[in-house]
């Protein structure tokens, strides 16, 4: 129940966190830095000039490619997130059912499989989401090419470099997974509670011999 509960709180965290993260460098006749941060349901961008810094909100309203990735991990996560609790649910009536351990447990793989793949997805689809929506090639010096990486590109005197990776709500949510899956598994593992019965050899009527009284000379 507690690695339940610490990965529905973890699934909570994930949901509204940074899921991938891009910054950016350009040194030379220009200078200038910044990136974004992007969640499942929007993000946030940050520009950082000699003349100033800017910080904007964005939504995935012209990223459709995007947005249907971060939708689709969103549902597979807040699945998850009901799953965990019910795994949880199942757990604390199964003092008095042990049956319901085993539902409990299957919840918790179902939890799991769903957490995981919420991750798994953003890893795989996002950066053919990203060139799609930007229109950049695999042969562009501008595509993303995982969801890890970096580019460094030099025009003139001029250089801009360009890194990103998973953000810390995408890695709350594999652990999330984790603890969800070690819930499933201590669910099965818990031991049954053990009746408590009479002693062997003992009967409820029994009654001791009476010792005769000694005769009197």
């Amino acid at each position: 129940m507690a690695s339940g509960g610490l990965g529905v709180v973890l699934v909570l965290a994930a949901m509204v966190g940074t899921w991938w993260s891009v910054s950016f460098a350009v040194s030379g006749l220009i200078t200038a830095s910044g990136g974004g941060d992007f969640g499942l349901f929007g993000g946030t961008t940050r520009l950082v000039t000699p003349i100033g810094s800017q910080t904007s909100t964005v939504s995935y309203g012209n990223a459709t490619h995007v947005g249907s990735v971060f939708s689709t991990a969103a549902l597979f996560a807040f699945i998850g997130l009901v799953l965990g609790g019910g795994m949880i649910g199942a757990n604390a009536t199964a003092r008095s059912r042990p049956g319901m351990r085993r539902v409990g447990g299957a919840l918790g793989i179902v939890a799991f499989l769903l957490t995981l793949l919420s991750a798994v997805y953003v890893m795989t689809s996002l950066p053919t989401a990203i060139n799609l929506d930007s229109g950049a090639t695999g042969t562009s010096d501008y595509a993303i090419s995982g969801f890890w990486g970096t580019q460094t590109t030099t025009l003139f005197t001029t250089s801009a470099t360009v890194a990103w990776a998973a953000g810390w709500g995408w890695y709350a949510a594999l652990v999330a997974a984790v603890l969800f899956l070690i819930g499933a598994v201590g669910s099965f593992r818990a031991p049954r509670a053990v009746s408590v019965g009479p002693a062997p050899g003992f009967t409820p009527d029994y009654q001791p011999p009476m010792t005769p009284p000694p005769t009197q000379p």
